[in-house]
């Protein structure tokens, strides 16, 4: 079982990898996030986060060496994970215009190009709206849109 130190006490991380590199990237992300959004009150746990929130931090960050770790130990097989709003990382990758994330991301064959955002918005449309031109060339370029 994996544990993260916040504020002095010990919790348990959300992921349990057997490569030590990634987990030490995803409790310092487990940290960052605390940090962030103050998810960890005294000894309460951050019980409504899930693993996809702790990624998502990743690739806010623009971390694609971070991202390429955890996804090539396993992770890939929740790539389609949801976290706020209805974001999977290419929503995410894609709103903010992270063009290097966006080809990482479309290179597993299990990424799911064509879903919804909880508000009706797929990878493609969110970059058009946010005027992520390169993006958008990237998501067309791609033979997975129906």
């Amino acid at each position: 079982m994996a544990y993260f130190t916040f504020m002095g006490q010990e919790f348990k991380s959300l992921f349990e990898f057997k490569n030590g590199d990634a987990q030490k990237i995803i409790n310092k992300y487990e940290i960052l996030f605390c940090q962030k959004y103050g998810s960890i009150n005294n000894s309460h746990h951050y019980f409504w986060v899930k693993q996809s929130h702790i990624i998502e931090m990743i690739v806010l960050q623009k971390d694609i060496e971070s991202l390429k770790i955890i996804l090539s130990n396993g992770y890939d097989e929740h790539i389609n994970d949801v976290a706020g709003a209805g974001f999977t990382l290419l929503h995410t990758a894609s709103i903010n215009g992270y063009n290097d994330i966006v080809k990482l991301l479309l290179t597993y064959k299990k990424i799911n190009i064509n879903k919804l955002t909880n508000d009706g918005y797929t990878s493609l449309s969110l970059a058009i709206r946010h005027n992520h031109d390169d993006v958008v060339q990237t998501l067309k370029l791609n033979n997975k849109i129906v």
